[in-house]
């Protein structure tokens, strides 16, 4: 028993020894960077520098960690933190930073940090006074009480633009050229039609098999006429598109519903797969195709439109096969009837 006492009485010492240790390096480290900052601060107010020379402020999480006359040197410096993002002295916008896309804050506390926006939607849900902010934007692109107190009736001008004659199977372009054109955005659909990614992949059926192209990695098929084989295209390239237009966008794709229409009750449109019957399409309406990257089913139903309002029992789009814009759909019909194109939509941020 007493050499049991011995032990542990030696284990907790060197413990001891150990937590002081680390305790002093960091009170170390502190004072080297409390040194450090002192002496900007200095030479700052003694003019030392030219007035006009920049000084770059690295911070870790919201904590100023060095400041540097370099910004390379700053990006050298912040590549060794995690989440650590620079601003110039002086100034709000970030410069460089190494976290992920969207951001979660509670109030104005960093959380957490996430690649796409579901996933941070999912997180922020969970917690109250929560916001989601997309890399270095000043203001929140969500936040939980705007979604608390979502409009129930809302109606956006959306210009209507009609995709024939020119463009047989366009209606994705066309619901593109609708939404940048409601952004004030100088979009034609015939200009897009011609730079949206092509899946170039030859139409064949062979063994009863039919062999194409791929929507989520680009058009397929001719969009100009039903003359030759063609399909169209899904979100992934849209957005790819829609971003060499407006840097700020966002991919909605398997959101719910209500987190699309939090975009329309901020008075932002948004593009959407749908169905040119406008309701839910029995399993006859789909079949398989064997594309490069593997099979996927696809409807010669499939469509495009952009949500431009809604309200308790309707969801209004523009569709770019109509004469007429704002077309009501049930909500729940939507629902369904998207959710079975896979939920897809994009848009953009102010």
């Amino acid at each position: 028993m007493i050499r049991i006492k011995k032990c542990l009485g030696q284990m907790l010492f060197i413990v001891g020894l150990v937590l002081v240790f680390i305790y002093l390096k960091y009170i170390w480290n502190l004072a080297m960077e409390a040194k450090e900052h002192l002496f900007f601060y200095t030479i700052q107010e003694q003019q030392v520098f030219n007035e006009d020379e920049d000084i770059y402020e690295v911070y870790y999480y919201d904590l100023l960690k060095k400041m540097f006359f370099s910004l390379e040197d700053a990006i050298d410096y912040g590549k060794t933190l995690k989440r650590s993002y620079i601003k110039r002295m002086g100034e709000e916008a970030w410069l460089w930073d190494n976290y992920l896309p969207f951001i979660v804050y509670k109030d104005q506390r960093y959380m957490k940090d996430f690649e796409d926006y579901i996933s941070a939607l999912e997180y922020a849900k969970r917690h109250e006074n929560t916001t989601i902010v997309l890399n270095s934007l000043e203001f929140p692109i969500w936040h939980r009480e705007k979604e608390k107190q979502k409009q129930s009736v809302v109606q956006l001008d959306v210009p209507l633009i009609q995709q024939r004659p020119e463009l047989a199977r366009g209606c994705e372009v066309t619901a593109l050229t609708m939404l940048l054109q409601y952004k004030g955005i100088d979009a034609d659909k015939l200009t897009l039609a011609k730079e949206i990614k092509k899946d170039p992949t030859p139409y064949e059926k062979k063994d009863g098999k039919i062999y194409f192209g791929n929507p989520y990695e680009g058009f397929v098929g001719n969009i100009y006429t039903y003359n030759e084989p063609g399909y169209g295209v899904y979100n992934g390239p849209i957005q790819e598109l829609l971003q060499s237009y407006t840097e700020k966008t966002i991919n909605l794709t398997g959101a719910e519903l209500e987190d699309v229409l939090y975009f329309i009750s901020e008075e932002i449109p948004v593009w959407v797969i749908t169905n040119t019957r406008h309701k839910v399409l029995p399993a006859t309406e789909f079949q398989t195709w064997h594309t490069p990257s593997g099979p996927i089913q696809v409807t010669r139903r499939q469509h495009a439109a952009i949500i431009t309002g809604y309200d308790e029992k309707y969801i209004y789009i523009n569709d770019p096969l109509l004469s007429y814009p704002n077309h009501q759909i049930e909500k729940k019909v939507f629902e369904q009837m998207w959710k079975q194109m896979g939920s897809q939509a994009v848009t953009y941020i102010p």
